[in-house]
């Protein structure tokens, strides 16, 4: 069905005339016009969607914000416009859209609360989850009220201790006769105790991705109870809770997909930093109308720094919409490469935008730091997506293709970023020694630790730095990046190359890491691998050339 005839049947569906808004024509006279580009029938959505944002959300944002309140109304509300199900099928009463059309409503809406919307993207991935993996019997028992938001839905997968690491989950899924009986523990989930519907990640088989199972699990089932509502900085109107499975009984008809294919099902979903663009893109708005009323009143004080730093932030503001939304379109098209453009956008809108936000406070002075201004909000609500869909220091090892054109398959990739994980946690640490702790200059440094005054001459010939006189410089990212990719593929580390164990057909992640430790540890970090693998599982290759010379 084509974008035009699913907006107008969508439109005469839920009796919302098909027309352009006042709101996207105050946008359009914008430099940071966030409508260049589309399609009109797209144009009419976002606008569709800017409109309900400032009309239901703007306005109580910084309300629902202060008395953590979760505006259930509202959300039903905005499942009148078609933003429950927005790309669920029709025929279960979704809006049959794609992720394009999907990231331009999120964006919009989040201009109005970023904290809410926030909670529609969760919502919306757990029915399309549904709709895409689940069974006929569950398409049509839950959809129809989750695209409504008669019911709502959380996702389930950080754990207290492992975070969203599914090779680490503990929490269990056992079957018995007709039912799986689910034990564990589930942290920080958005509207758990409120949603009615839970989409939960457990382990069914042996350790790593491929024993991930993905189960519905509804409230008032038995053996299920939350955690306390937890106090943050930032997305206050949805509560998080833990929710806790105590010998929980779940139908075996509530096996969402097949039993090993939760971690699959967990990784294909594109959702978060499109939330920032929206906080980004009304903090600029923000900002440009308090400019413009400053020099109505005759302030002209550093006008010529303030424009071009306005210049800047529009130009940051423009460049992740359009990853973003190249991101969107690879996952409508089904393009090999999609999970690399998402980790892409990912981490530039999440850094850019949030500085974007902050960039804002500055030129706002001491009105946006007051308790009682919208920046506020759109500031400690945009820096969590820093942290989730993946830290911006695992996208930064992600994108380590782009930047080298290393020529990794995604394989070789996969056991890179298994051994950054394990070694570092993905950020640069500095290694002690000895009994009493005491640091040598040439001691470890980097996401592998690079040791040996030996090895950092080699790479500071190679990077053109003085590595000898300055180890330190082996912290910075873009060094440590190098020789983690470098010294992994070429074997410097441990005189066999990765391609020795590892090509594109084949990984044998236990024997290249058994060189260097015991197998219970090569063990371990074979199933990281595999989890990143899965990660990755729709990239035949990762560049496409080779990286620099031996």
């Amino acid at each position: 069905m084509s974008l035009r005839s699913s907006t107008v049947r969508l439109s005469k569906r839920l009796k919302v005339p098909f027309v352009a808004v006042s709101s996207q024509a105050r946008l359009s006279t914008m430099p940071i016009d966030p409508s260049i580009g589309l399609t009109d029938h797209q144009k009419e959505l976002q606008g569709r969607a800017r409109a309900f944002a400032d009309k239901e959300f703007a306005p109580r944002m910084q309300e629902w914000d202060m008395k953590e309140h979760f505006p259930i109304d509202v959300l039903r509300k905005s499942a009148g416009h078609g933003f429950g199900g927005l790309y669920v099928r029709t025929d279960v009463g979704g809006s049959g859209f794609g992720r394009m059309e999907a990231s331009l409503v999120f964006e919009a809406l989040s201009t109005g609360d970023v904290s809410t919307t926030a909670y529609m993207t969760l919502h919306n991935m757990c029915a399309w989850i549904i709709d895409a993996f689940g069974s006929e019997q569950q398409r049509q028992k839950y959809l129809p009220r989750l695209t409504t938001m008669e019911l709502l839905s959380s996702y389930c997968l950080t754990e207290p201790g492992a975070g969203s690491d599914a090779a680490s989950l503990s929490t269990k899924a056992v079957k018995k006769g007709s039912h799986y009986v689910l034990n564990g523990s589930k942290a920080f989930i958005s509207g758990a105790g409120a949603s009615e519907v839970y989409l939960v990640l457990a382990r069914t088989g042996d350790a790593g991705p491929k024993g991930v199972s993905c189960f519905i699990v509804e409230k008032g089932f038995k053996g299920l109870s939350f955690g306390k509502k937890e106090r943050k900085v930032g997305w206050n109107s949805q509560p998080t809770r833990a929710i806790i499975m105590e010998d929980c009984e779940v139908p075996a008809e509530n096996l969402v997909g097949s039993e090993g294919q939760g971690f699959f099902i967990a990784m294909s979903g594109l959702n978060g930093s499109r939330l920032n663009i929206g906080a980004a893109q009304a903090s600029l708005e923000t900002t440009l109308e308090h400019v413009k009323g400053r020099k109505r009143l005759g302030d002209s004080s550093s006008a010529f720094h303030t424009e071009h730093k306005l210049a800047d932030l529009a130009t940051s503001l423009i460049s992740s919409r359009l990853m973003i939304r190249q991101a969107a379109a690879a996952m409508d098209r089904g393009d090999s490469n999609a999970s690399v453009f998402s980790s892409m956008a990912k981490l530039h809108a999440s850094e850019k935008c949030f500085a974007i936000v902050d960039e804002c406070f500055q030129l706002l002075s001491g009105y946006g730091y007051s308790e009682g201004h919208k920046l506020n909000n759109y500031f400690r609500d945009a820096r969590v997506h820093r942290i989730l869909g993946g830290t911006s220091e695992i996208m930064h090892l992600l994108d380590i293709h782009v930047g080298a054109d290393w020529g990794l398959n995604n394989r070789q990739l996969a056991y890179i970023l298994a051994t950054a994980e394990h070694e570092s946690t993905f950020r640069p640490i500095k290694e002690v020694g000895g009994a009493k702790k005491s640091y040598n200059p040439f001691f470890g440094r980097g996401y592998v630790q690079l040791t040996h005054k030996e090895n950092y001459a080699r790479y500071g010939k190679l990077l053109k730095l003085d590595l000898v006189e300055k180890p330190d410089l082996a912290l910075q990212e873009d060094v440590a990046r190098v020789v983690l990719v470098h010294g992994m593929t070429y074997g410097w580390f441990t005189g066999k190359e990765l391609s020795d164990y590892i090509d594109k057909d084949h990984g044998n992640y236990v024997g290249a890491r058994w060189i260097v430790n015991s197998q219970d540890k090569a063990q371990l970090i074979a199933k990281m691998a595999e989890l990143w693998e899965g990660f990755l599982f729709g990239n035949n290759t990762i560049g496409a050339h080779k990286a620099p010379s031996k």
